[in-house]
């Protein structure tokens, strides 16, 4: 069983909203996907430490490419095939079979066994609700290079039908978080940004503005 002091998965807004427009399947599923390993390692890039993570979508029936921070567990983008291909190198035929075999065990009926079956916790996972308000907390620094976060309380997701995309197009939600960070942070300390929770598994990171104010996206 994971322990629950293991990173779990993290987007960049960047590969939240590649999710949200290149798959059928949810952010937090594809978490779980990654986070359970569901996904086949078939490159590192030297000297950042990031993974290419191949996945296979039964929603899309496609595979996808999530490339990820190995150390802070975030996706910085997800890629369809034939465009990483095109980037990087052609992808051997075993690395697909493997990948579609992984997520055929996340998928398989429930069946009696008196071991725990990492399949079964991940189908468990997948039944259960939509958490009702978002976390937030928000990550500041000072001259000295020193960082310290700040939660910022919650803000409720019904409005938003749980899409943290949504939620950051509204000024609104910016104009509050303006406000809560200003009554907490110290007059030295500038904000580098915020971290949005939806639930354990769906975390985005939203950079500021070079002038220390948050606001949607442009």
């Amino acid at each position: 069983m994971r322990s629950e002091t293991q990173p779990t998965v993290q987007f960049s807004l960047h590969a939240y909203t590649r999710v949200l427009e290149r798959l059928s399947i949810e952010p937090n599923e594809l978490a779980e996907l990654l986070d359970w390993g569901f996904a086949v390692k078939i490159a590192e890039e030297k000297g950042n430490r990031r993974i290419h993570r191949l996945f296979y979508s039964r929603d899309d029936l496609q595979y996808f490419i999530a490339i990820q921070d190995e150390k802070t567990k975030t996706v910085v983008t997800v890629l369809p095939v034939d465009y990483y291909e095109t980037l990087a190198y052609k992808i051997p035929q075993p690395f697909f079979e493997e990948a579609q075999q992984l997520v055929s065990c996340a998928n398989e009926p429930v069946k009696s066994s008196a071991a725990v079956d990492p399949c079964l916790e991940v189908k468990s996972n997948r039944n259960t609700l939509t958490p009702s308000v978002f976390r937030i907390s928000c990550t500041v620094s000072n001259s000295h290079n020193s960082t310290r976060t700040y939660n910022l309380g919650s803000w409720p997701v019904a409005e938003y039908v749980g899409s943290i995309a949504r939620l950051i197009d509204d000024s609104r939600f910016f104009q509050e978080m303006q406000t809560r960070i200003n009554a907490k942070k110290k007059t030295d300390e500038y904000v580098l940004g915020l971290m949005i929770r939806l639930g354990r598994k769906t975390n985005v990171w939203v950079n500021f503005k070079e002038d220390g104010t948050c606001s949607p996206n442009e």
